[in-house]
């Protein structure tokens, strides 16, 4: 499941600041994190998070909409186990571009030491921003595991599709 992010006044300022300069901004890399937003939950002032816990590359990205796009990365810690309360996406240069949060009822996800690898994906809306200025790079190791409900119901048709045909072998 991705989280709907809030964009910050610093990732919306960058993205400008980049179309009035002709350039790009790059979205690069996933935070997580266990800091508490309150119920208001973050309000795009948001400089970084409250209490990061790991850093990780993007790895995947789809764009889910005209104006969205969705990215993830993954975190391999078999070490870690704590609730998730906090994702930010960081732009290259460090600045936080956007932020998930949310505390209560449920922290958005919960890392165990059970599983060792945490897939994290965040839905970015950029309705009002200079689209054409914001590059989302995604690093080598392309997760391929955003896939949409159709995409999934095929790959799970061409298995059974395949498991007969090896059964009447």
């Amino acid at each position: 499941m991705a989280y709907p992010a809030v964009i910050t006044d610093a990732g919306i300022a960058a993205a400008t600041n980049a179309k009035q300069n002709a350039i790009t901004v790059d979205v690069t890399e996933i935070a997580i994190g266990t800091g508490d937003h309150g119920l208001s939950g973050p309000s795009g002032i948001e400089t970084g998070l409250i209490n990061e816990i790991a850093r990780f590359d993007i790895r995947d990205r789809v764009d889910t909409g005209p104006t969205q796009v969705t990215v993830a990365g993954y975190l391999s810690d078999g070490d870690l186990e704590t609730p998730v309360t906090e994702v930010g996406v960081f732009l290259a240069d460090g600045t936080l571009f956007a932020i998930a949060a949310r505390t209560s009822p449920a922290p958005l996800l919960y890392k165990s030491t059970a599983v060792t690898d945490l897939m994290v994906s965040i839905a970015l809306e950029l309705n009002g921003l200079p689209i054409e200025s914001i590059n989302v790079s995604v690093a080598p190791g392309d997760l391929t595991m955003l896939v949409d409900e159709w995409g999934l119901e095929q790959s799970t048709l061409n298995m059974r599709m395949l498991a007969v045909i090896l059964q009447n072998l």
